[in-house]
């Protein structure tokens, strides 16, 4: 993979969609997303938490200034549940899964798996040199940035609520109060 030609294609003008777009979302240092596949009945999602790391903090690890802790969301609460599985390298774009040692949990074979694809289809479309560049993603594969419930101002990082633009709570009670989904 050529790091020249993903970093000439992210310095173009994006929108959200934009596969250039995605990449720079989750180095920015310190973001957390969504990946959706709609291959599945019903559609699969896991939220990830991408943190620039540093030498200072994870003295066990093994860190560089290009490296990323990346974590997943595996409860109900969107501001506490996240566990720590991987590194991220940003130079050689590589996860490395339990950098700690010992082994996985098989709950984490799902989010494993996603953000294993997700990557894959991502930089396949940036560094295309032989095929046309894809500038998004497949049709089944869905990408969320997190947003902020407009009633409350909760981290959203489900499709649904993202898209809504509301939390579950906070939408059923704007539909009890007869506003539906308008602003």
């Amino acid at each position: 993979m050529s790091k020249e030609i993903i970093e000439q294609r992210m310095i173009k003008e994006i929108s959200p969609d934009d596969l250039a777009f995605m990449l720079k979302y989750i180095l920015s240092g310190k973001s957390t997303f969504t990946i959706q596949s709609t291959k599945y009945t019903p559609a699969k999602h896991y939220t990830y938490k991408f943190i620039r790391s540093t030498a200072k903090k994870a003295v066990d690890l093994p860190v560089k200034s290009n490296c990323y802790k990346v974590y997943y969301l595996y409860g109900p609460d969107n501001t506490k549940n996240f566990k720590f599985f991987a590194l991220f390298y940003s130079d050689s774009y590589t996860l490395i899964f339990n950098p700690k040692g010992g082994q996985l949990s098989i709950s984490t074979h799902g989010p494993r798996r996603f953000l294993e694809s997700f990557f894959n289809l991502l930089l396949l479309g940036l560094n295309s040199e032989d095929l046309p560049m894809r500038s998004t993603l497949p049709s089944t594969c869905h990408f969320y940035t997190t947003n902020r419930c407009a009633a409350c101002g909760r981290l959203l990082t489900t499709p649904e609520s993202v898209e809504l633009g509301y939390g579950p709570h906070c939408y059923a009670r704007r539909l009890s109060e007869g506003k539906g989904g308008d602003i």
